[in-house]
């Protein structure tokens, strides 16, 4: 969970990733990596302060990597379950 959304940096929080993971690439047209995901749920919190959200990351590993190949990130809407997800 990114700092922005309450993350700590204690290890139940981090995961070794690449900058890819994390920030997608340096298009802006396309954008990717978990900090899409962090930014869509920032600006979804600052616009329905009356909510939270529950938000999970689930990092992909095939066999004994140590990094994962992805991650998969869930977000939901507590209060509007089907508008944010």
């Amino acid at each position: 969970l990114a700092w922005s959304l309450g993350g700590d940096m204690q290890t139940h929080n981090v995961i070794l990733g690449t900058r890819a993971q994390n920030v997608g690439t340096n298009d802006q047209r396309n954008a990717g990596g978990m900090a899409y995901t962090e930014t869509l749920t920032r600006i979804y919190l600052s616009s329905h302060q009356d909510d939270a959200v529950a938000y999970q990351v689930i990092p992909v590993y095939v066999g004994q990597e140590l990094v994962p190949r992805g991650t998969h990130v869930l977000v939901q809407s507590i209060n509007n379950p089907s508008q944010f997800q």
